[in-house]
């Protein structure tokens, strides 16, 4: 270590102790206040010794080892454990609350318990105002498809082994029990989208292994609001869809529990509406590399909002890359999906393509 190259970690670390002490703490403060004082000690050392005289060379290797290492993984260590506040040109998004309260009618439209598994209940006027179910329900780890919940021809809810091979749609495999399964809780909502008849279910759901105690008794309320289909688990918003349709309800409507699960389920309509429940403790982000929390959720492609008077797109283009055949053709080739077709010639903006896990040959981006 020479004394230049000490004296410039020396100015880092006072530089870095000047931006962190605001939000490391009392622990954090001392440990940098200490390693500050050590290497001022050393550069003295060093201005008085000089370069060309040498302790034994094994203490210098020592010393040498100590302070790389002190400065390696207090540098790292901090930086990456630091709360995104920090000032300097630390860059950071606050993450808003994602619980949620609801203020339910005294009296629901019906209601179940282990004694009463059945009921029926009085279809709505007007179906497109939506409905809510509210459910106590104690989870436990499925061998097979066990339906907890059921409006027959509208709604289901049900618990089964999910593929943990299987990541399309609800990427339910990110999250797995730590033998490998993937257990998971769905709501089925079949939705009508013309006269024909022909209905299609919209499936909202979780990974059972997201929850904190999966075999355990959970709140689960489930809202359509004609517009959003939600899952809330313990007030939090878990998942949700937007549907094309509105579920049928059949004159005489009914509805049934299956007591092995659910403790207590209450109907209401129409949709009981959600609100956004302030978080006591804040949560940051960096802004680099962030994706919401969850196991569906990503960054939309377009996001648009309305901010102080200005409206704001952005906007994530798919990449469309093309290549010259051996022929000479250009070819044209979206990634998503991977289809092809011929185009001209004009091509420019050279980009490399990655395909099926390898890198391919030079392409162009138009």
């Amino acid at each position: 270590i020479r004394t230049k190259d000490l004296r410039r970690r020396v100015s880092e670390t006072a530089e870095l102790k000047e931006n962190m002490l605001p939000v490391l703490g009392i622990s954090g403060a001392k440990v940098i206040q200490f390693l500050n004082k050590l290497l001022i000690l050393a550069e003295n050392f060093y201005d008085k010794t000089g370069e060309d005289r040498r302790r034994p060379s094994g203490y210098m290797d020592c010393m040498k080892l100590f302070l790389r290492t002190a400065i390696g993984v207090l540098l790292s260590g901090l930086f990456a454990q630091a709360p995104v506040q920090a000032k300097g040109n630390h860059a950071g998004i606050e993450l808003i609350s994602n619980l949620w309260s609801m203020s339910y009618p005294d009296r629901p439209s019906s209601a179940l318990s282990k004694e009463e598994t059945v009921d029926v209940f009085q279809a709505p006027e007007d179906v497109a105002s939506g409905f809510t179910v509210r459910m106590d329900i104690s989870l436990c780890m499925p061998t097979s498809e066990r339906k907890l919940l059921e409006i027959p021809g509208v709604m289901d809810v049900l618990i089964r082994q999910h593929d943990p091979l299987d990541r399309t749609r609800q990427n339910y495999p990110s999250y797995r029990m730590p033998d490998g399964s993937v257990p998971v809780l769905e709501a089925r909502l079949w939705l009508y989208q013309s006269p024909d008849g022909n209905a299609e279910a919209m499936t909202v759901g979780i990974p059972m292994a997201m929850l904190d105690n999966p075999a355990g008794r959970h709140e689960v309320v489930l809202t359509f609001s004609g517009a959003k289909w939600t899952m809330y688990v313990d007030n939090v918003l878990m998942d949700n869809d937007f549907p094309l349709g509105y579920p049928r309800f059949s004159p005489e409507p009914s509805w049934r529990i299956d007591c092995a699960y659910v403790n207590s389920a209450e109907l209401y309509f129409p949709a009981v509406g959600a609100e956004r429940t302030e978080n006591p403790e804040k949560s940051y982000a960096p802004v680099q590399y962030w994706t919401p929390t969850g196991h569906n959720a990503w960054v939309g492609d377009v996001v648009s909002i309305f901010h102080e008077g200005t409206y704001h797109l952005f906007t994530c283009m798919t990449a469309v890359a093309t290549r010259v055949s051996s022929e000479g053709e250009a070819i044209i080739s979206n990634i998503f999906p991977q289809e092809t077709l011929y185009i001209g010639q004009n091509m420019n903006l050279p980009f490399l393509l990655m395909s099926n896990g390898r890198l391919s040959a030079r392409v162009h981006l138009l």
